[in-house]
């Protein structure tokens, strides 16, 4: 049976490697989203306006779950919400 001490110690380790974990990841998020405003704003003048923001709602519709679960949960109960009451008559 593992002591208090060795629960602790271990306890640090993973602490330590969570933290670098979330530091590296949000570095690569940084540049992920530096990289895609800049391709968005290059986009708006190659493309058109409107298919560079068209495209710009869709990376952020597809990391929003990842960044925001709450919001998104609450969204999609918003939307089925929506659909279900257009479908009640009277």
């Amino acid at each position: 049976m593992a002591t208090k001490a060795e629960l602790e110690a271990e306890l640090a380790q993973l602490r330590k490697a969570l933290s670098e974990i979330k530091n590296v990841t949000s570095q690569e998020d940084v540049q992920t989203d530096t990289a895609a405003t800049q391709a968005a704003a290059s986009g708006l003048f190659e493309e058109g306006e409107f298919a560079g923001l068209f495209h710009q709602a869709l990376e952020d519709l597809e990391t929003l779950p990842h960044r925001k679960p709450v919001l998104t949960a609450l969204g999609i109960f918003f939307v089925g919400y929506l659909f279900g009451r257009s479908g009640h008559r009277g």
